[in-house]
């Protein structure tokens, strides 16, 4: 069956759904260094829609994630370290004697390595900003959905009573 109507409507209810992602993103401001925001994408293919983004989205825009004792990926660290950049935040280490060490790459490294940890020792609630859309957006595909069915199904027919009259 010939999926056109269908597939136009998905790719609405796609942009809708970015849109409204990043909208309640900006408004959570759940936005530090965009990287996640920009990632944000849609594809509709053979009747189905696919909502795309960088790997950690699904954790920070929907549920979350569960406590692990798992140890920290560099590439886990490394965007803490980022994400602490970008707002601002800055370690306070404390030296010997405990006199707070002056700044430097290694001691963001290490309070990202201990952010890090925690995040996996404890889990991450999710903003749940994906479910959030969903409800928002729900009647609204749910009637495009149907619509876009009940078209192509007609077409469908049409061509069927077209071959059968031949």
């Amino acid at each position: 069956m010939n999926k056109d109507n269908l597939n136009r409507e998905l790719e609405v209810i796609g942009k809708y759904m970015i849109s409204q992602i990043r909208r309640e993103m900006t408004t959570k401001n759940i936005n530090a260094s965009s990287s996640l925001y920009k990632s944000l994408n849609h594809n509709v293919d053979e009747g189905e829609l696919t909502i795309t983004s960088l790997d950690y989205g699904g954790v920070i825009l929907g549920e979350g994630s569960e406590p692990t004792n798992k140890k920290p990926s560099e590439e886990m660290v490394t965007r803490i370290t980022r994400w602490m950049s970008s707002r601002g935040m800055s370690a306070l280490a404390r030296g010997r004697g405990g006199r707070f060490r002056k700044q430097t790459a290694n001691t963001k490294r290490m309070a990202a390595y201990a952010v890090s940890r925690s995040i996996l020792r404890n889990g991450i609630k999710g903003s749940r900003i994906i479910q959030s859309a969903v409800n928002k957006l729900e009647k609204r595909i749910e009637k495009g959905i149907v619509e876009a069915y009940k078209a192509d199904i007609m077409n469908q027919l049409d061509e069927t009573l077209l071959k059968i009259n031949k």
